[in-house]
């Protein structure tokens, strides 16, 4: 794979996690509190499994990989 192909899918990517953030952002603006409530125990799981406390917190690290890398690179 080019370097070009690799830039398209960081592209894609960034573009992804942008869209995820900000779903997640509208779905705060309007739920407030308590959102977590309706996810299953089994996501909870996962989510714990991947060092993480809650969603919230596993969606704010997405993309990080990718912004420091083009900030520092």
């Amino acid at each position: 794979m080019g370097n070009d192909e690799k830039n398209i899918f960081k592209a894609k990517d960034y573009v992804e996690v942008e869209r995820i953030k900000g779903m997640y952002s509208f779905l705060m603006s309007i739920e407030k509190r308590g959102i977590e409530d309706c996810y299953s125990e089994r996501m909870k799981e996962i989510i714990r499994e991947k060092g993480y406390e809650n969603l919230e917190k596993m969606i704010r690290d997405l993309g990080e990989e990718h912004e420091n890398s083009s900030t520092h690179g």
